[in-house]
Parts: structure tokens; C-alpha cells; sequence
């Protein structure tokens, strides 16, 4: 009877060592994914993944380490290995919309359109009512020139939340890809009711302006784009298209040649720019760009014609946005 006791009390010991080690590891694994988050936030990725790594090390099945863990690769646009920290958070916990919404945008990344769509569908099936997810599948669905259903889901983000820019933006993006061109400039205005200061409703702005004929009225909307950001490519680029329109050349030059200063990857600016300087006698150096068009995107296919019919100076006339 008198070793009964210290028996019981050794059983409790234990059980009180227990608890408190599995609470050191609820704090010790939630602390490592509070700070990978802040450090994410930095986007100082490359430092935040390591502590992710030991909060799951610590606690395996702890889903936002996961999760935070995929946020972080995405950062440092390791796409897959995103997607797949992603996946093994989802076995874990597969009723959170927001990391099927950030698996979606890794597989926007990799230019898989149709599987971030069904991710963005898991989404939507556990939060109906999260609006930029609405938005961001409008998105695809117009990349994919699936145009009425686009409409449908930024119609659908903009019943949520009426006061979302960006997805007016969007909604006039797609209404210009309709050639909807008052339309378009409809929602673009509403855009910039809400949000002035926003670079790419300017600029659309003045695509659909300049699909009018109203090429000075245009300017006005890419100077104030490149007001906002200065280094926004595709607004010098559309800049020159508008200039070279009004036989403004030299100025239109500029522009395309800040544009592909500032993005030199920017296939359609060099051919612009190729297109513009056959106009004005310059062959060899309108054939350089030409090779800088094709060498920044192959599939360019105005640039790679533009580039064969140079002997002949047979061009390709169209100037792109």
C-alpha cells in the first residue's frame, strides 16, 4: 500500500511532462511559422523557408508551415517545389481557400491555366464570397478567350466587392478584348475613380482610347501611367504605337526605346521599335531588333516575318500593345 502512491505520482509526472513538452513544441513550431511569416511579408524568402523547414520538423502535420513554406518558394519562383509544399499542406488541411488560391497563382506562374482554374475552384467551393479569387480566374478565362465566362466571374467578384479597382480594371480589359471600346473606357473610369493612382487602368485606358482613332487623347492616359511607374514598359510602348500614328517618329522612338530599356525581354516593343525604324530608312538597325523580338520571344510571330521579309522590305505593319 505505501508504494501505491509515489506510483500514482510518477503517473501523473508523466503525463504533466507530456503535456508540457507537446506544449513546447505548439509554441516552439507556432513561434517558427509566426517569424517565416513576417520574414516572407520582407519577401526575405530565402531566409524564411529554413525556419518553416524546422517548424515542420517539429511538427509534421502542422499545415501552415506548409503553406508559408510554398509562399516563401513562390517568392523565389521555385514554382513546383511551391506547389508541391502546397500539396502536402492540403493533405493536412484541405478546407483552406487561400492556399488553393496561392496554388493557383504558382500554376498561373508555370502557365498551366487550366489546372490554376480548378484550383481556384476548390477555392471558391469552401469561400464562395472570396472576391479576388473571383477576379484572378476572370483573368484566365480571358487568357484562355473564354470571354462570357470571364465576364461571369468578374461580374461575380464585383457583386462582392463593388469597390475593387483592380477588377474594374480586368472588366475593361475584357471589354476591349470584345472590342466593347466605350465600354471599356466605362470601366476603366470607374477603376480610376476608385483608385487613380493605378498605372495599368491608365494605360488600358488608353488603348481603348487609341483603338478609337484618339491618338492625342491616348497620350495623356500613358503619361499619366508612366507618371505612377516610370519603368512600366508597356506604356512606353504603347506611347510610341500612338506617336508613330501621328507621324510623331522620333518621339515614338524614345518610347520604345525606353521601353525595351526598361524591359529588355519585351518582344513586341522591339518589334515596334523594328517596324518604326524601316519606316524611317534605318534597315540594319530595324533587323537588330527584329532579332532581339524573336531571340526574347520565338513565338512572336510578326517579328520572326518581319525578320525574314527584311531583303525584301515587305513588313509586317502592325505595331503591338
Amino acid at each position: 500500500m505505501r508504494n501505491s502512491r509515489p506510483r500514482l505520482f510518477s503517473a501523473s509526472l508523466v503525463v504533466l511532462l507530456l503535456s508540457l513538452s507537446a506544449c513546447s513544441v505548439e509554441r516552439g513550431a507556432g513561434r517558427l511559422v509566426e517569424e517565416g511569416n513576417n520574414l516572407t511579408q520582407e519577401e526575405r524568402h530565402a531566409e524564411a523557408i529554413p525556419l518553416y523547414e524546422q517548424a515542420i520538423a517539429q511538427d509534421p502535420e502542422r499545415s501552415k508551415a506548409w503553406f508559408g513554406k510554398g509562399n516563401s518558394l513562390r517568392g523565389l519562383e521555385r514554382y513546383e517545389e511551391a506547389i508541391d509544399a502546397y500539396d502536402k499542406g492540403l493533405e493536412i488541411d484541405p478546407d483552406e481557400a487561400e492556399a488553393w488560391y496561392d496554388r493557383g497563382g504558382s500554376l498561373i506562374d508555370l502557365e498551366r491555366y487550366e489546372e490554376a482554374i480548378a484550383s481556384f475552384d476548390k477555392a471558391l467551393a469552401i469561400d464562395p464570397d472570396y472576391s479576388e479569387v473571383w477576379s484572378d480566374r476572370g483573368v484566365l478565362l480571358m487568357e484562355l478567350q473564354q470571354y462570357e465566362e470571364a465576364l461571369t466571374s468578374f461580374d461575380t467578384a464585383l457583386e462582392i466587392d463593388a469597390d475593387d479597382a483592380k477588377t474594374w480594371n480586368n472588366r475593361g480589359h475584357l471589354m476591349r478584348a470584345l472590342r466593347r471600346y466605350e465600354d471599356a473606357i466605362t470601366n476603366l473610369d470607374t477603376a480610376l475613380e476608385i483608385d487613380p493612382d493605378l498605372p495599368d487602368a491608365w494605360n488600358n485606358r488608353g488603348i481603348a482610347i487609341a483603338l478609337l482613332g484618339r491618338h492625342e487623347e491616348a497620350l495623356t492616359n500613358y503619361d499619366k501611367a508612366l507618371e505612377i511607374d516610370p519603368r512600366f514598359a508597356r506604356a512606353w510602348s504603347n506611347r510610341g504605337q500612338s506617336l508613330a500614328s501621328l507621324e510623331r517618329y522620333e518621339e515614338a522612338l524614345t518610347s520604345f526605346n525606353a521601353a525595351t530599356e526598361t524591359d529588355p525581354d519585351y518582344s513586341e516593343a522591339w518589334n515596334n521599335r523594328g517596324v518604326l525604324l524601316s519606316i524611317l530608312g534605318q534597315n540594319l538597325e530595324a533587323t537588330r531588333s527584329f532579332e532581339r523580338a524573336v531571340q526574347a520571344d520565338p513565338d512572336n510571330e510578326s517579328a520572326a516575318n518581319n525578320l525574314l521579309r527584311m531583303n525584301g522590305n515587305v513588313l509586317d505593319p502592325n505595331i503591338n500593345r
